[in-house]
């Protein structure tokens, strides 16, 4: 009998050992965590992948039932990436969750981590998702068939047996692309942008995620009495600093609702007396505790703080200074944004997690930001264009919004616009391959010379955060003042705030002249201009005598050369304007290209060649640079240089020389990771007081 056996019977092992052959289908099964096993089996109509999850006995089945039955009400965040479920489940239930979960306490030890995992899968991760979630085999998912497909590390496709229907699909596949916390009223809210790895899933590649407190059954009722009794009788500080001041005042009220617990004092009272002699009905495990009482108030007091002091679903993405634009243009929809430029995923469109529910809710929000801005919306005035500001971490924030009440004709909208809290500086926008080290020495090398250098660019390329970018390089002996419609938040250097507000009209054109005239400016800056208007403004600037620096919203040099023709200021533009900076759409891989307008009859008195000057609209244009943009040696065009040191030879080497050191000093501080504003003027100060010393010093570095 044992001799039959032993020819007959393999020794034991794995089923994904290929001399299995208990198991023939078997290629890798394999443990996950908490219990979890998966398993991948390949048939004859591919492989498929399967996991088995702690088995819940029936008594444990039945608790896990009512738990989920007592939380349909609610609503439950759940993590948006992969990351996210893990640490869900490596955290274990917040204290709020356990004290509302009683049958946790009747099991065993292993029976309360069985259900402890499936109550966790449930309610705050992604449900039968989860065990995919926590394999990290498990790298792209497809919802092209009717099951779910997965590509394993090792495997792929394999198919599984959850349908393409199963919530929360989208979420297990995400990657944490960046995350941060934006404080609003003394709390801090986690953001998360997520991209995700999901074939035939959501339109967007990316969305924006805000970590909100979950609303457990119960808490909404809540909220909404406590709010309403602020609103009866507000904080007697509510205009010192209303956020505070409510987030307080509602702490107060919810801390009075929720403390009185008669019965939980008095277990907590023979828990301290019985300590060494534990009861079953005395020692719960999971009692609420001080601890969970002052999480769940948190919540709660955040939910009426958001409401009453904030901007309701909009009080986050209004507060994050990387985010450039908002917008909720219908009820039901996702409230959508735009980050900055320069960001881990700049200038890119995505949804968040939240939307705006109910009519009324929409018409609250805009009518809050119009009054906000002094403007009430009616019936007779639906729609408005008002400014408001933000308290941020680290300074005030102005917002531009666009709101319109919902009509029987037309949805509502609101869209909102947020300037860069702080402007990069040239070597940010160096690292973020927008500019080159020989452009940013160009324009710096023009700005000391007291020459005038135009940005120009379509209005997503931000021609007018270059022209902040490089204002650093204005001598610090120099006087800049800022003129134009859009002069709201320039950051000016040098301890200087003077701004005068241009009007394209030709009744306040002259009196706008007069008080630029009175402020005697050493350097005008004239953001904005995207007219023919604006470019007559920037000949009239040029004919002072005072250097420009300028930014057009225009998209090619050929419109900008036709705004020229039609202001009828060639002669102007193609003699005064010294560098022209180009801009390319954000959607470019190709850096900014600098470029120099030429007076008429330039192309007949070129002599290397045609192939140095372009012409557009009538406008000829030659490259300030001789040599292709990427070389590590530039020669700067001769009309360049002579525009900026004249004809005396001298004054032309050395300018070529200036020119040729501060390249090097942007390569240095490119290198160096001196991307901010403040240590490059650091850095400017350093080369005013003593150039050689500093050279030394970068180069015992």
């Amino acid at each position: 009998m044992s001799d039959e056996l032993s020819a007959s019977v393999g020794d034991p092992v794995p089923p994904d050992d290929h001399r299995a052959w208990y198991a023939p289908t078997v290629r890798s099964q394999y443990p996950v965590t908490n219990g979890i096993v998966a398993t991948v089996t390949e048939t004859a109509d591919g492989y498929h992948y399967r996991t088995r999850e702690p088995l819940l006995h029936k008594r444990e089945r039945s608790a896990l039932e009512q738990v989920e039955s007592r939380f349909n009400d609610a609503h439950l965040s759940r993590p948006r990436t992969r990351a996210g479920a893990v640490e869900r489940v490596q955290n274990g239930l917040p204290g709020r969750f356990q004290s509302r979960i009683e049958e946790l306490d009747d099991q065993s030890p292993d029976g309360r981590r069985r259900l402890g995992y499936h109550v966790l899968a449930s309610l705050r991760s992604l449900g039968p998702l989860t065990p995919l979630a926590l394999d990290d085999r498990v790298q792209i998912a497809d919802t092209s068939e009717a099951q779910l497909v997965v590509h394993t590390r090792d495997f792929a496709p394999a198919k599984t047996e959850l349908p393409v229907e199963t919530p929360h699909l989208e979420r297990f596949l995400g990657e944490r692309v960046t995350r941060r916390t934006i404080p609003f009223a003394g709390f801090d809210v986690p953001v998360t942008v997520v991209r995700g790895h999901l074939l035939g899933a959501d339109t967007f590649e990316v969305s924006y995620v805000i970590d909100e407190p979950d609303v457990l059954p119960g808490d909404e009722a809540l909220i909404e009495t406590v709010g309403n009794r602020i609103l009866e009788a507000p904080p007697e500080d509510v205009l010192e600093d209303e956020g505070q001041s409510v987030r307080k005042r509602a702490r107060a009220l919810l801390a009075r609702r929720l403390k009185y617990q008669p019965v939980a004092r008095l277990r907590d009272h023979l828990s301290n007396l019985l300590g060494q002699f534990p009861l079953p009905w005395v020692t719960r495990p999971n009692l609420t505790t001080s601890w969970s009482r002052s999480e769940r108030i948190d919540a709660l007091a955040y939910y009426v703080t958001r409401d009453l002091a904030g901007d309701g679903k909009l009080t986050v993405p209004m507060r994050d200074p990387a985010v450039r634009s908002i917008e909720a243009n219908r009820v039901g929809d996702r409230i959508a944004i735009v980050t900055h430029r320069g960001e881990p995923v700049g200038n890119t469109r995505m949804p968040t997690t939240l939307a705006i529910d109910t009519l009324t809710e929409f018409v609250d929000i805009a009518r809050a930001l119009s009054a906000d801005g002094g403007v009430e919306l009616s019936v007779t005035r639906p729609a408005a264009t008002v400014t408001v500001t933000r308290e941020t971490a680290a300074a005030e924030r102005t917002l531009h919004c666009s709101v319109s009440l919902p009509t029987k004709t037309e949805s509502g909208h609101v869209s909102i616009t947020a300037k860069r809290e702080r402007p990069p500086s040239p070597i940010g926008l160096v690292k973020q391959n927008q500019l080159t080290p020989p452009l940013v020495a160009g324009i710096w090398t023009t700005i000391v010379n007291r020459g005038t250098v135009v940005f120009l660019g379509p209005v997503d390329a931000e021609p007018t955060v270059a022209l902040e970018a490089h204002t650093p390089f204005i001598p610090v002996g120099e006087r800049p003042v800022v003129i134009g419609q859009d002069i709201t938040g320039i950051d000016i250097p040098h301890e200087t705030a003077l701004s005068v507000t241009q009007s394209e009209s030709a009744d306040t054109q002259g009196a706008s002249s007069l008080e630029q005239d009175a402020l005697h400016p050493d350097v005008a800056l004239l953001p904005g201009i995207n007219t023919h208007q604006g470019i007559g403004q920037l000949a009239t600037s040029i004919a002072s005598g005072r250097p420009v620096i300028a930014a057009a919203r225009t998209a090619t040099r050929g419109l900008l050369s036709q705004f020229v023709r039609t202001a009828d200021v060639e002669h102007q533009f193609g003699t005064q304007v010294d560098l022209v900076v180009e801009l390319p759409p954000p959607e470019s891989d190709e850096p900014a290209t600098g470029w120099l307008p030429l007076r008429a009859g330039a192309m007949e008195e070129q002599t290397d060649g045609p192939s140095q000057v372009e012409t557009t609209a009538g406008i000829a244009w030659t490259r300030f640079r001789e040599t292709d943009a990427k070389s590590t040696t530039p020669a700067l065009s001769p009309h360049f240089v002579s525009r900026l040191a004249g004809d005396n030879s001298t004054d032309r080497t050395d300018l070529e020389q200036t020119f040729s050191r501060r390249v090097q000093y942007v390569n240095y501080l490119d290198a160096a990771e001196s991307t901010d504003r403040e240590s490059l003027m650091s850095f400017l100060a350093d080369l005013r007081t003593d150039e050689a010393a500093t050279i030394e010093r970068i180069q015992t570095q």
